[in-house]
């Protein structure tokens, strides 16, 4: 089982090569004007370096440029056993995140299912709204509504800071700029005695943000798949079933 594991793993990650694989289809490719290539170690994005990444402060500096911005985020964490053709059907959470301010977002958790990029199937499991000043929880059939915390606020990006922190944490990395600034990582390893035949592939903007990654990993008997995909240039609107909520509660009795 662990060999088919560990040839699991290399097959997902030829499939992450190039453009990183699996971009969300609500995620358009990011675009960004053509900088001088950097001649020097200054010129890496904050917490990247020639031969090595600062998890934490990439993180902390991915969770920092999104506070105060609009946004859109992709986050899906999937788990898969291989059969015997070696072809793994990929289950698991995904969690896409829409962002006009920290107290005003949309955030929707689906389970999706994957095989190969041929089958994707994504099951609605429930959704949340926040308004600014209420929380509104939607589960497919009703939705309920409460005062926003300051809990709430700011999932979005601290979603992100998470995810950055726990997985771009590999052994060793290859870094590669690119000619508009930003850097292409590649990491093998991890120090997790849990996690076997850790891969890494991520895109780090010259600011210092997480624009996404792939991340592929074994455990004793299941590979794991965790993908991060950010849109800067994403636009906001309220769910459908958030005005319709909405609509109901003006309309006169």
């Amino acid at each position: 089982m662990r060999r088919a594991l560990a040839v699991v793993c290399l097959l997902v990650v030829a499939g992450c090569g190039g453009p990183l694989a699996g971009d969300s289809p609500d995620t358009p490719p990011q675009t960004a004007t053509p900088a001088p290539v950097p001649t020097s170690a200054e010129a890496y994005p904050p917490g990247v370096s020639s031969d090595d990444v600062n998890a934490t402060r990439l993180a902390a500096t991915t969770a920092r440029s999104l506070n105060g911005s609009t946004y859109a985020l992709t986050a899906d964490r999937l788990r898969g056993v291989p059969d015997q053709s070696l072809t793994t059907t990929f289950v698991g959470p995904r969690t896409r995140v829409r962002v006009a301010s920290p107290r005003r977002y949309v955030r929707r958790n689906v389970t999706l299912t994957t095989r190969d990029a041929a089958l994707t199937l994504e099951r609605f499991e429930n959704a949340s709204y926040a308004t600014g000043d209420r929380l509104l929880r939607y589960d497919g059939n009703d939705t309920r509504a409460r005062p926003l915390t300051q809990r709430d606020a700011g999932v979005g990006a601290r979603l992100a800071g998470t995810l950055v922190a726990r997985y771009l944490t590999a052994a060793s990395v290859r870094v590669e700029q690119q000619p508009n600034g930003s850097v292409r990582v590649t990491g093998r390893g991890i120090a997790r005695d849990e996690w076997r035949n850790y891969s890494l592939q991520a895109l780090v903007a010259p600011d210092g943000t997480v624009i996404r990654f792939d991340a592929v990993f074994a455990t004793d008997d299941e590979v794991r798949l965790v993908r991060f995909r950010l849109d800067r240039s994403a636009t906001f609107e309220p769910p459908t079933w958030a005005r319709t909520e909405t609509d109901a509660r003006r309309r006169p009795t």
